[in-house]
């Protein structure tokens, strides 16, 4: 959005500070709308494809599992470790929770790995997380600089009378409201 200014009797052009990004800018100026929208969508898939491959797996956020009994009894003595069929070791796992039979039938001394690899590992799963909330803000930048070409598109139009509703900012394009009117 473009502010004129009156210097010395010449008109002077400034732009509004801490609007959008540098980045935005030069992505709204330089590239059309299909564009934009090409890459937010590339922008999407690929991290439909990140979260389908990480599964979510976060250490923070447990699913709730909820186990009915008959009793009150029956509440104290209940033992998850018997329920599920695990060892009470792998209980905090949510996931590839291996069950006493699928234990007993493995040779546990030649199957476990190094913890240099785990760590490895480890630092992997952080990395994509990472980049799986990179692509995420990307397509969120992508979207609002989609909005922002949409309302620059329809401000172009002379004969429409428009009244800003919401100023524009770095993460939402302005909001106009235009005069409605009827198509022949």
């Amino acid at each position: 959005m473009i502010v004129t200014k009156l210097k010395d009797g010449v008109h002077q052009c400034r732009e509004l500070k801490g609007v959008t990004d540098p980045d935005q800018i030069k992505l709204i100026q330089s590239q059309d709308k299909r564009y934009v929208e090409y890459r937010r969508v590339l922008e999407a898939k690929k991290a439909q494809r990140l979260k389908d491959n990480l599964h979510l797996i976060q250490d923070g956020q447990r699913a709730t599992h909820t186990f009915f009994v008959d009793t009150k009894k029956e509440a104290r003595e209940f033992n998850l470790a018997e329920r599920l069929n695990t060892h009470p070791a792998l209980l905090d796992r949510a996931y590839n929770r291996l069950t006493n039979e699928q234990l007993s039938e493995m040779d546990l001394a030649s199957t476990m790995p190094d913890p240099r690899l785990l760590a490895e590992a480890m630092v992997a799963k952080e990395e994509a997380y990472k980049e799986l909330g990179r692509r995420e803000r990307r397509e969120k930048q992508l979207q609002v600089a989609r909005e922002k070409l949409e309302v620059k598109n329809h401000l172009m139009e002379k004969k429409a009378k428009k009244v800003l509703v919401k100023k524009e900012t770095k993460n939402r394009a302005a909001v106009y409201k235009w005069e409605s009117r009827r198509k022949r």
